[in-house]
């Protein structure tokens, strides 16, 4: 036999039959292999099996008529280390110096992962973008930077990060795309394709994608599991990335341009508004933590005595103590006044631990939100669990609830499905987002579709009968759909003879079904435990309570 020029499976067999391995080319791979002379040679020998059925798998060989009996020599130690795909949006500055689109600070930088230094002149990288090195000598353990475009990246980033280029052709798609990396030999180092899911923090927030280690193998590129979003917005090109310490405390809510004084507290002293500045301060951890040497810094300056911090604890740090006793009376923990002041235009606030270690970096906007640029709503974190770069982005924040923020309390899941699903003034807007508006008339009230998991906005059901037939018998089935984060409700299924006297149904193992849809949605069926032929009547209801 021979082997197909257009793709065949290949297997290798031991000598009682068994299957060692088996794999499928394909002649679409890699150009030169296609008659042109090169063979395919597998990229790591100690990869899984199955990556021998993909393309990423294999390389071209180096030679013409490919290396038959021996090993090539290995590939050279050069590294595809952080690629920034999606940058945030360009900043006033940048805008004005010409640069309104995010894709031109764009950027992929590499490492020398070898012991001696490696010349670039003719190394190139293809597909997502087109970019062919010139004369560059990049030593053992050095960062060199391929960026969009010079300028941008110069603007954003400053000069000494080793900027080699930019780009000659394309730009890296914001969803995911493919990138291959050849030396001047036209060696394959790297094929792999990056994507938007990977991680959220990587999407237009403001994280590049960084790898763990550039000392793995080489099929290792493919996986998300060698990728982590930076913890520094914008990336760290021309060096290596910084790791966040381990510490629970994050901040949570800013205060920093609340509603002015009322003639109350006006009559009491404080006339500025600043005087009701706060920030707040959460352990997301489970265990008791020790805020001692904890440091704030940037626009305000505070550094922290022995305090021990519950597990979900929130407590505040204040412009005024006085002035805060004023306005949320002595349920809130204070642990402490700051110097200086929160900016209303914008500032920026550091959290350091106690070696000094940075956990927090961050830039806050005045006008990200009409509603707390001195109108009386704090800002709030979306999401503790969210990588760093959220601080520093609209996205991360949403208004408080209420007027006067809600220091020392926790975060409302009902609001938060509300910032969801509605309008940003829509959300603040009790008339429209109220627990008990229907929007969208569709006889839900918008605590019904919170607790069912449904658009409020749209008019879909999230509770239904059906009739089925069981051993001859007819017997009814209700089902609904279940919202997972909708921890402060319950629902409860009710059952009626008459309309007027409602107890709650027992849920049976032998009657009560829980699924997950396709789509992620939860869902409960209860099947009647009595025959529609019985004659007794049977009213349902479904209970929803917070």
């Amino acid at each position: 036999g021979t082997l197909s020029n257009s793709g065949e499976t290949i297997e290798l067999s031991g000598q009682f039959g068994n299957i060692i391995q088996e794999f499928k080319y394909e002649d679409s791979w890699y150009p030169p292999t296609d008659g042109k002379g090169r063979s395919l040679v597998a990229v790591d020998y100690n990869a899984p099996l199955e990556s021998w059925s993909l393309s990423e798998g294999w390389r071209s060989s180096k030679l013409v008529g490919g290396s038959p009996g021996y090993f090539e020599t290995q590939l050279p130690h050069l590294r595809i280390s952080e690629i920034h795909f999606n940058p945030s949006d360009p900043s006033e500055n940048e805008r004005l110096e010409g640069f309104n689109n995010n894709d031109a600070f764009e950027f992929i930088e590499f490492q020398n992962v070898g012991p001696l230094a490696i010349q670039l002149d003719g190394f190139r990288i293809s597909d997502a973008v087109d970019f062919t090195f010139g004369r560059y000598e990049l030593g053992p353990g050095e960062y060199g930077v391929v960026a969009s475009d010079s300028r941008a990246f110069l603007l954003r980033y400053g000069e000494g990060l080793n900027l080699i280029g930019h780009f000659q052709n394309g730009k890296l798609d914001d969803s995911g795309e493919r990138i291959r990396l050849y030396s001047n030999e036209e060696e394959l180092i790297h094929d792999f394709r990056y994507s938007s899911d990977w991680y959220p923090e990587s999407d237009g927030i403001g994280s590049s994608i960084e790898t763990f280690s550039n000392f793995e193998q080489l099929f290792q590129w493919r996986l998300v599991s060698h990728w982590r979003p930076s913890s520094e917005r914008g990336g760290s090109p021309g060096r290596a990335g910084r790791s966040l310490p381990d510490s629970p405390i994050r901040i949570t809510e800013l205060m920093f341009n609340p509603g002015p004084p009322t003639e109350e507290e006006k009559a009491d002293g404080f006339i500025e508004n600043d005087d009701f500045e706060f920030i707040e301060i959460l352990n997301v951890s489970s265990e008791v933590h020790n805020l001692s040497n904890y440091e704030l810094l940037g626009a305000v300056r505070i550094r922290f005595n022995d305090f021990f911090i519950q597990p979900g604890q929130r407590v505040v740090v204040v412009k005024r103590l006085l002035a805060f006793r004023a306005r949320y009376g002595d349920s809130v923990r204070v642990i402490g006044e700051y110097s200086g002041n929160l900016n209303n235009n914008s500032e920026r606030l550091i959290l350091r631990d106690p070696s000094d270690q940075t956990i927090l970096d961050f830039n806050y906007l005045g006008n990200w939100y009409k509603s707390t640029d001195g109108k009386g709503h704090s800002l709030n974190i979306v999401n503790t669990d969210r990588g760093p770069v959220f601080w520093g982005a609209e996205e991360g924040w949403r208004p408080s609830k209420g007027i006067n923020g809600s220091p020392g309390k926790k975060s409302d899941p009902y609001f938060s499905w509300v910032w969801d699903n509605f309008s940003d003034s829509a959300a603040i807007d009790s008339n429209i987002s109220g627990e008990l508006k229907d929007p969208d008339n569709d006889n839900l009230s918008n605590i019904a579709e919170y607790a069912l998991g449904t658009d409020p906005l749209s008019r879909d059901q999230g509770l239904f009968h059906s009739v089925s037939d069981q051993d001859e018998k007819r017997i009814i089935i209700l089902t609904h759909t279940m919202n997972e984060l909708a921890t402060d409700v319950e629902m409860i299924l009710e059952s009626s003879s008459n309309l007027k006297t409602w107890d709650a149904v027992n849920l049976s193992p032998e009657n009560y079904i829980y699924s997950v849809l396709k789509d992620g949605t939860q869902q409960r069926t209860i099947v009647d435990d009595l025959p529609m032929s019985s004659g007794i009547h049977r009213f349902y209801r479904l209970m929803i309570r917070r």
